[in-house]
């Protein structure tokens, strides 16, 4: 098991790669929902067994997410997010919109659920970060680098939506913030 912050997360090698449970395939459009894990989103849905007995757990507190964007790509995010939390798999922590404006549905939701939203995601680190467990990034491609570094040095999972940034030296600064912080920063991709 590797422990990070308040879970331990167990892993797995698989063909040379460390498939951790917050390497995710969340649920996009096609995704069958019953391949989802009770406590991450997984690529590997053979792996459920692990997470099943890691969420059963009572003595363990539910992983708390936050969601930096709920437009384009974070709508999928929020939608999959939303169903776990629903299914008590995940507890939503907070989250930032960033264009409130396109975003009335997910506003009335977080709203209704007491979850804090903010306009500036370092101010949701800032303030709910130390009682985050996971931190997923479905935002516009040249924002990637900066949020996934900040919440790296706060020791989140961070799981952040293809591609992780748009230049090979953005990469290498998300990989040092990784060295740095001993976790691993995922990359959400779709399959079917």
């Amino acid at each position: 098991l590797m422990t990070s912050g308040r879970i331990a997360l167990p892993f797995e090698w698989k063909k040379g790669w460390l498939v951790l449970p917050i390497v995710s395939a969340c649920c996009w459009s096609g995704t069958n929902r019953e391949d989802i894990a009770p406590a991450f989103l997984l690529l590997n849905p053979l792996m459920a067994s692990n997470f099943a007995e890691l969420a059963q757990n009572k003595s363990s507190p539910p992983i708390r997410v936050g969601l930096i964007g709920v437009t384009g790509y974070g709508r999928d995010y929020f939608k999959c997010l939303t169903d776990l939390a629903e299914q008590g798999r995940v507890e939503w922590g907070a989250a930032t919109i960033i264009n409130p404006e396109d975003a009335k549905e997910q506003i009335e939701t977080f709203e209704n659920l007491g979850v804090p939203v903010f306009a500036d995601y370092r101010q949701m680190l800032e303030l709910e970060g130390r009682n985050l467990d996971w931190v997923c990034i479905p935002t516009g491609i040249g924002f990637h680098k900066q949020m996934a570094i900040d919440c790296l040095k706060l020791g989140l999972q961070t799981l952040v939506e293809k591609p992780l940034a748009p230049v090979l030296e953005d990469i290498e600064a998300i990989q040092a913030a990784e060295l740095e912080a001993g976790i691993v920063a995922s990359v959400g991709y779709q399959h079917t």
